[in-house]
């Protein structure tokens, strides 16, 4: 094993490891959920009506904001739409229907169940899809009444039969 040894940054007072004189391993999960991301998703949650209801959400790591991570895209209900184009329409604003190499966390509305999606390709830059899965269980835990989880690394797992399967 290597060793590693604890220090103390001077400016933020955080303890980091350093491993043989190697620069620090910056820690990953001083991101926060926003809380703008939190009130779209309790929109898609629940039917207020005086609030226009949310049929799905992408999420991102925003590079400003000190890395929160933010709504991205949203559509809001649509009477007229079937339930199954709604969720090909999120899954490619997620993941472009698989293609996508850019992480993303994701949200929607599907036969009166949430699902909570996070896509990370397995084609994605490493440091990204380290920086994405090390956030995941904290995005998903703020984000209460999830009813299924997926996790998304390739087509096959964002398939629409996933989610009608469940």
């Amino acid at each position: 094993p290597i060793p590693c040894v604890p220090w103390q940054s001077q400016t933020s007072g955080q303890y980091q490891r350093r491993v043989h004189g190697e620069l620090p391993f910056v820690t990953m999960l001083a991101n926060q959920l926003d809380d703008a991301a939190v009130e779209v998703f309790e929109r898609l949650r629940t039917k207020k009506k005086d609030q226009t209801q949310v049929k799905w959400m992408t999420m991102m790591i925003s590079k400003g904001k000190g890395g929160a991570i933010v709504t991205e895209k949203t559509a809001d209900v649509n009477k007229d739409q079937l339930e199954i184009d709604a969720l090909k329409a999120f899954l490619t604003a997620l993941c472009d229907s698989g293609a996508s190499k850019v992480p993303r966390y994701g949200a929607v509305s599907f036969k009166f169940k949430i699902f909570f999606v996070s896509w990370n390709s397995d084609d994605g830059k490493i440091g990204t899809k380290m920086v994405y899965s090390t956030c995941r269980e904290g995005v998903k835990n703020k984000l209460t009444g999830i009813h299924f989880d997926i996790q998304g690394t390739d087509a096959g797992t964002v398939d629409p039969a996933i989610f009608e399967k469940n």
